[in-house]
């Protein structure tokens, strides 16, 4: 569900100044008001003052959307966004990407129009600032009005090993990992014929041994919380085969015997033989 927001920001020779980024914000899901409304402001030849000709709106399409804080937006876990301008005396718009530092040259900069989605979808990881601007004329040129979004990109990892000297065929354990400080890793492994077990962290050896011949896929989730404390979560799953190679022998009788037959249960194992004296 789409979310507006709405509010702005006093930029300083582009150059971003005393923000104070917070490490962590109380939230659950969805917080914020649906339409909260903020001062806008701009800054003029007298310093800054109230923008009566309009306001800043943010749309962001996925994600947890935070309340206003330090004089911006906060999108946690956001990949597409947009912010619209909506008022009289409207310029020429443009907007630029900046990193975690607000370093210049910015990662991307062009213009923009109300509407126009902001896709962010393909960066890595990591604190990234979105400010959009727009000329404003109030008799004579001003400086731009400009908002600005921050937006938090986190990930949680998953590694999954299989153990076994023969690879995924006979493992003895399963091992997870994640670098995400307080990550929690739960298991499900299941059989050709549905759910087998299930627990977390690692897959012990004992817990091995409780599982018979057949094939197996074990799924395995990581959850976390992000710098916000909002859920991340990450999947993996990985397969294995379980067989043990038996065979019975078979005399046609005992005294005297004619013939003497082996079986195998793997079909593609090799069978062989000895016979032994009474020593």
């Amino acid at each position: 569900m789409k979310k507006q927001y709405l509010g702005s920001l006093v930029l300083f020779s582009g150059l971003l100044i005393g923000l104070n980024i917070p490490n962590q914000v109380d939230a659950e899901g969805e917080s914020g008001s649906n339409s909260s409304s903020y001062p806008l402001l701009y800054e003029g030849i007298g310093g800054s003052g109230l923008d009566t000709f309009g306001e800043w709106f943010l749309t962001a399409n996925d994600g947890y959307y935070m309340p206003f804080s330090n004089a911006m937006f906060i999108v946690d876990q956001g990949k597409s966004l947009q912010v619209d301008y909506k008022g009289d005396n409207t310029g020429p718009m443009s907007y630029a990407i900046y990193d975690e530092h607000f370093s210049v040259p910015a990662i991307y900069t062009g213009d923009y129009t109300n509407n126009t989605v902001i896709d962010l979808s393909t960066y890595s990881d990591g604190i990234y600032y979105v400010e959009v601007s727009i000329e404003k004329f109030i008799g004579a040129p001003v400086r731009p009005n400009t908002t600005l979004v921050q937006v938090n990109k986190e990930s949680i990892d998953i590694n999954l090993t299989i153990n076994g000297i023969h690879g995924k065929y006979n493992p003895t354990s399963v091992d997870h990992s994640s670098a995400k400080e307080g990550a929690v890793i739960g298991w499900v492994i299941k059989g050709e014929n549905g759910f087998i077990l299930e627990g977390t962290g690692n897959v012990t050896p004992e817990q091995m041994q409780t599982l018979g011949d057949g094939k197996y896929t074990i799924e395995t989730t990581v959850t976390g919380k992000t710098m916000h404390g909002n859920p991340l979560t990450n999947k993996t799953n990985d397969n294995f085969e379980i067989r043990h190679p038996e065979s019975t022998t078979l005399v046609d009788r005992p005294i005297n015997p004619e013939s003497l037959t082996g079986t195998k249960k793997i079909e593609n194992s090799e069978l062989t033989w000895t016979i032994y004296d009474k020593k």
